[in-house]
Parts: structure tokens; sequence; C-alpha cells
């Protein structure tokens, strides 16, 4: 076959007529709309289906069509096809009508409907009766059935009743006589369920029921995939002395997806931040002989710790830091982030957030389940019974028995097996994953910081004087990223000559420690009728944050908010002992003279 005088192309957006081949690389078109010419190559041209002679519409492909449709359809082409080669013959036609079993005008019928191109397909019967689709309602009113579910179909109240209202109400404007519930109703089963879904439960509901997810996220060895992700705990716990309801706890939970251990999470009073997620980290990185006993439970064992290659998680704002990127990057850790709206990329560890939920959290005192409906008339406050502390404990328990639980996503092995298994050669040995050569420093590497100038005074911060004698050598203009623990700002850490991080404590080591939510709301109440902060004094701050912890102390009738600060500080991550093991005391780079000064920090239970 060859391209015709009169075939018909697309071409920039238009249909063009060949006219003529002009060379081995380029034809001449035709253009009817604009009566011009233009030549072109041949490899840029789309054809345009053509049509009857009538005019209709071209030939349905009948790609669902019986076996049996599809073989006589190719009989009686290559019977045509046999036919046209000889047809000037005599008595052709006649042995092509017996050959078809056919009668003369059923013949002539399929030879208009030969195209040698199309071959068989365009010989396939069509299926009688209605076609599916016809429609027989006026385009006027299609079109208002269209307006009415487009405008009514929005929000979880919409009802296809509504819509014919509203199709009963545009026609009655119109002069029209409405149609009928049923065709109203056939048209929502002529519409996609997806768009649908989208516009009556939102976007993210409908992506989740009906998005496509052709891929897979796997992950070959532990350590290569983490997941990490917020979620608030459904259940209410108590403050320590009264035992009143309290609030409900967060937890950043980091899961690897090769093996679904928990590597490592956070638990905290806090709604999430920056400093949840260098904790998370830490505890998953680092091994955990400190942190179980500090739990006070020999029986808990946990030997999931390493450094992953990558870590997914959400576009959360302490996520997507720079503090965070940067320190990824400086400890050779690659970051992923899911698109947005897309929830099902992080499904490892929204699994984990609902069974720990469902097979866990859901059977304590004071949970609050998922929903008002689930929780029914449960009085949520009125049963909840565990303290942080003991919620802390209950929580490491929970997670280890997550771990020897068998996972049906596993084959049947447990978390734990599914770790040791990648931890052990075809020999049988066993090995363990490397350790962190610094972790000190690779815990502050991701705590928050701020840019700050040493100067000759030494680092001011919240109104806070900083000072080491090993800043001595670093005075100057030039800022330096200064690190700190929100929850204990007796020390920072600067690394202003880039091989080492200097801990710097108060100026004035006499004063407490605070945590940047004592300091902001001594600040607060301080402030009071005055016209800025600037006029509080660094004293009158840590006065005033002596007074207010009396106050919470000597109080009877304690506020949520008071009794949740008070819970917070006493509950607030022993930064040295709990993430590095190490002593809470300064570092050999403090002079002695400042030890006799030095009062001595309380270290809390850990956290992390």
């Amino acid at each position: 076959m060859k391209i015709q005088k009169g075939d018909r192309f697309l071409y920039e957006g238009q249909v063009w007529t060949y006219v003529s081949s002009l060379s081995e690389s380029s034809v001449q078109l035709y253009c009817e709309a604009d009566h011009t010419f233009t030549e072109t190559d041949p490899s840029k041209l789309e054809p345009v289906p053509p049509t009857s002679i009538f005019g209709a519409e071209p030939h349905k492909r009948q790609i669902e069509a019986p076996l049996a449709e599809w073989e006589l359809a190719e009989y009686r082409h290559e019977k045509i096809k046999q036919y046209l080669q000889h047809h000037e013959s005599e008595g052709a036609f006649d042995e092509l009508k017996s050959s078809l079993s056919l009668s003369v005008p059923q013949t002539y019928v399929l030879l208009r409907q030969y195209d040698g191109n199309e071959g068989p397909r365009a010989l396939v019967r069509a299926k009688r009766g209605r076609q599916t689709g016809t429609k027989f309602l006026p385009q006027n009113i299609e079109a208002i059935i269209s307006a009415a579910i487009k405008s009514e179909w929005k929000g979880p109240g919409s009802t296809i009743i509504g819509v014919c209202r509203r199709v009963e109400e545009m026609c009655r404007c119109a002069g029209e006589e409405a149609p009928s519930y049923a065709s109203v109703k056939k048209r929502f089963y002529e519409l996609p369920e997806a768009d649908l879904a989208r516009s009556k439960i939102g976007f993210k509901r409908a992506n989740d029921k009906y998005a496509a997810r052709p891929k897979s996220n796997i992950s070959e060895r532990p350590l290569a995939k983490w997941q990490m992700d917020h979620c608030v705990i459904d259940c209410i716990i108590v403050d320590e002395k009264t035992r009143k309801p309290l609030c409900r706890p967060w937890a950043t939970l980091i899961i690897d997806v090769n093996s679904r251990v928990v590597p490592g999470y956070y638990l905290s009073l806090n709604a999430p931040s920056s400093y949840n997620v260098a904790m998370a980290i830490s505890h998953a990185v680092l091994p955990k002989g400190k942190w179980i006993e500090a739990l006070g439970d020999e029986d808990i064992k946990y030997p999931y710790y390493g450094k992953p290659e990558e870590v997914a998680m959400d576009n959360a704002k302490e996520f997507r830091s720079i503090t965070f990127r940067i320190a990824a990057k400086n400890n050779n850790i690659k970051l992923a982030w899911r698109p947005i709206g897309k929830p099902w990329w992080g499904g490892h560890i929204e699994r984990l957030n609902g069974t720990l939920n469902m097979s866990y959290i859901n059977f304590l005192p004071g949970k609050t389940l998922s929903n008002v409906v689930l929780r029914g008339d449960y009085d949520s406050e009125g049963k909840a019974c565990l303290t942080f502390s003991e919620f802390r404990l209950w929580f490491a328990r929970a997670i280890q028995a997550y771990h020897h639980t068998r996972h049906r996503m596993l084959n049947g092995k447990t978390p734990h097996e599914k770790w040791i298994e990648g931890w052990t050669d075809e020999k049988g040995a066993l090995s363990h994953p490397a350790l962190i050569d610094n972790a000190k420093d690779f815990i502050i590497d991701f705590l928050p910081e701020q840019k700050r100038v040493i100067s000759r005074q030494g680092i001011e911060m919240w109104g806070i004087r900083y000072w080491s004698p090993a800043l001595a050598l670093f005075v100057s203009n030039k800022k330096h990223s200064v690190k700190y623990n929100p929850n204990s700002l007796r020390y920072v850490w600067i690394n202003p000559s880039g091989e080492r991080y200097i801990k710097v404590s108060y100026s004035d080591v006499t004063r407490p420690d605070v945590s940047i939510e004592e300091l902001k709301a001594a600040k607060r109440e301080l402030v009071g009728d005055r016209k800025s902060a600037s006029r509080v004094t660094s004293e009158e701050v840590f006065l005033m944050v002596r007074k207010n912890r009396e106050l919470v102390e000597k109080s009877k009738v304690l506020t949520k908010k008071a009794k949740k600060a008070k819970e917070h500080r006493e509950n607030a991550t022993g930064f040295d002992l709990a993430a590095t093991g190490l002593p809470a005391s300064v570092d050999i780079e403090e002079v002695s003279e400042l030890e006799e000064y030095t009062i001595a920090v309380n270290i809390f239970p850990v956290d992390v």
C-alpha cells in the first residue's frame, strides 16, 4: 500500500490533504481550511481515520468481539482480497457471493466495508441491538444534567436525589420536561467512580481508594530503606501526682522497610519538632544498652541499630528543615520525601501506626479510639490511669511484642527473625551493623540550631550568655551554627573549627537549667504591659522561672496546661545520658575553675 492522493493527515494541529511526493524525504500537503500548501517530512504526519461516503463516523473497532467473529471476519477478508485481484474476470462476483454464502446486497455491503489497511477488523460484525452508551435525551437536557452534577455533587452530603431536584429546577426554568430519576442516575454510572469520589469525599480519601499504585516499595536488605512519621497516640495519660487526665502523647516512629523492625522511636508530650526528629534518629541509629538500663526492665531486648542508607518521610516542616537536610548529608544519609497527597508512598509506616493502635493501644484504659463513632459513650478521660513514665515502659514492651509477632508480609516470619536473617551470611555466621564512629557528634548534628556570633563575651541566645575558655580562639564577626537541646538550655554546642563540637555552658553557672518552653512562658509573664520584651533582663527571667516552678509544685489544683508543662520538664530527655551514654558534666575543654561553681544537673528518665 502507498499514500494516495487525497489521503488526509494531521500536521501542526490542522488537517492536510496529500498532494504529491516531492522527494524521498518530503511531501506536499494542501490545507482546505487556509487554502495553503506546505512541504514537510512524512515522519511528522499522523493519519486521519477515513469516514464513509455518507460522512458517518469511522468504523469502531470491535476488540471485544468473540473469537468466532474474528475468524469469520478474517475468512471474509481473504475472500474479498482474492476477488479484488481478479474481479474483472467473468463469474468472479458470483464465485465470491457463493463462497461467502451471502445475498447480492449483503456482498456489496461487505465490499464497501473492506479496507486493506484495516485488515479483518474492518469486517468484524457490530453487536446487534442498541449500542452501549446510546442516549435519547435531547442535547440540552444532557447539558442540564451535567451542569447539575457538577454543581450539586460536592461534599459528603451529596445525593443523587439532590442532583435530581436541581435538574428539575433547571428544566422548569428552561421550559423543558425534566428527565426521570432513572435517567439521571444512569448518568452517574457513566462517570468514573474516582471522579465522583473526589468531588464527594475529597481528593485524599478518593486517591486512597482509587488511585493507581503500580509500583512496589522493596528493600533488599536491612538499613537500606527506612520510613519515619509522627502520630498522636490514641490514649490519654495522667499526671504523676494527681492521677488526673493530662493529654495524648506523640510518637515519632521509624520502620525498616526490609524487616519491618522498629529500629527507633521517640515519645513526647509536645507536638512534633526538629528535636523529636533528632531524638528518633539517634535512638534508631545507636545501640540501646543505656536506654534499656534507664527503662529498668531487663527483659526488654532491643538489638536493632545502624545507620540507614535512605530515610523516607512526608513533607512536614521538621522533615524539610535545612538543619535536618545538612545533618543527613554530613552523615551520608539520603532523604526522600513522598509526593504531596499520596500517603501510600509511606505505606509501611502508616500501616505500623495502624497496627500499634489496633493491636495494642486500643486495649489500654484511657484509649480514645480513632473517632467518636467507634468511641461511643466510652469515658476515655475517666478510664485513663497510665502516667507518661508508665506508658513509656508499656510502649517499649508493646514494640518488643510486635517484633516477635508473625508478619503477613514477611511470609510468616517475625520482624525479629527477618532482621536476624538479614545479618546472617550463607554459612550461618551472624554479624552486626557497623557502629557510628562518633555517636555524640552524630546526635548533635541533628539537633536544632541557630546562627550566632562568638563575641568577647561569648555566645548570646534567648537573652542568655554562654561562655567557655575554648571559644577564645574563635572570637570574630563570623556567624556559626549553635546546636541546642530545647528541653535543657544549660549547654549549647558549637563547632567553629569544623573538627569537633565544643560544649558551652551558661556564663553564670549558678543559674538553673531551663527549657525553651519555660523561658518563653516567663518572658510572656514579665512583659505584661511593657511595650517590648527587650526591657526584660535575663536575671528577671530566671527569677520568674524559679517562682513559676515553686507555684506549680505548691499548687493543689493544677490546670492541664500547667500539669503538662511540669510533666514535660520532669520527663525531659537527659540528653547526654540518654543519647550518648555520657555523664552530664562539662567537657575537657572547660577549665577546672568552673567545676566548683557547677550545680549538679538532674538527669531524668530517658524518653527516646
